[in-house]
């Protein structure tokens, strides 16, 4: 079986630039009666409760 690797966990700096430039900024998420907008904050590397994590973000409500 072959062995598979995320591309959040590779070394190659180019991909984390491409895939840190391609995160959605806003989300919208669809309910049957209410839809909501949120704003995304991503951050490179997690600094407050998954420090030292790649890619965290906090959702703001618009």
């Amino acid at each position: 079986m072959k062995r598979r690797r995320s591309l959040l966990v590779t070394k190659d700096k180019q991909k984390v630039e491409q895939l840190f430039k391609g995160l959605p900024r806003k989300v919208i998420v669809k309910g049957k009666q209410v839809s909501k907008t949120f704003k995304v904050n991503w951050e490179r590397v997690g600094t407050t409760e998954f420090e030292g994590a790649r890619f965290t973000f906090t959702l703001e409500q618009i």
